[in-house]
């Protein structure tokens, strides 16, 4: 072998390293069930984040499990849900020339009374005030429970429809609210009434 060639020749030795080292790169030790693992993990862990995390809220907002109630003296909002219900078409048709409601009319009035939706109370007491005859007096009854709604707008034309009834037994139920936020309704219809109030 010439002396050109040997210089040229790649030692043995470094051969030997250069093929364990591209084994070791070829041959690198995998495991397959390792990926799918990790990723368990990940989604697991993921998951459990989310349930546990509850975004800040302001104070005051918390849910309710509800729909958002209208603010109360919004009689729009709640005479346009009213105009989509099967109570008020009921109600309304017995307004117009006034004439003796039947048992069946009064008992359906009473009902509404008390129901969900406020311009469907209004309604109910608005004819309640013009119920004669033997039940009369559970109208009036009816009257004077609503005095006691939660909504300011009832509890008003409770005390209106016990005037246009003429209740004067009523009087002292109308009393208290001569000291409260509905003062002037009550004044009026203790006037109407026949109660003297001062001004």
């Amino acid at each position: 072998m010439t002396g050109l060639s040997r210089r040229h020749q790649t030692p043995p030795a470094i051969i030997v390293r250069r093929h364990h080292a591209s084994e070791s790169v070829v041959n690198t030790p995998s495991h397959p069930w390792l990926a799918p693992v990790i990723a368990a993990v990940v989604v697991a862990a993921g998951a459990l984040a989310l349930w546990l995390w509850k975004p800040v809220r302001p104070a005051g907002t918390e849910p309710t499990g509800r729909p958002p109630a209208a603010p109360a003296d919004d009689l729009q909002w709640e005479e346009a849900r009213a105009k989509k219900l099967p109570e008020y078409a009921e109600l309304k048709a017995l307004f117009g020339p006034q004439k003796q409601f039947t048992d069946e009319q009064v008992t359906r009035v009473l009902e509404l009374a008390g129901h969900r939706n406020v311009w469907i109370r209004l309604l109910a007491l608005n004819r309640l005030a013009h119920v004669a005859g033997l039940r009369q007096a559970e109208a009036v009854d009816r009257l004077v429970r609503s005095l006691c709604d939660p909504n300011f707008h009832v509890r008003v034309a409770a005390m209106n429809a016990l005037a246009e009834a003429d209740a004067r037994d009523r009087v002292p139920d109308l009393l208290p609210f001569l000291d409260r936020d509905e003062r002037e309704v009550a004044k009026r219809a203790l006037k109407r009434l026949g109660h003297p109030v001062g001004d």
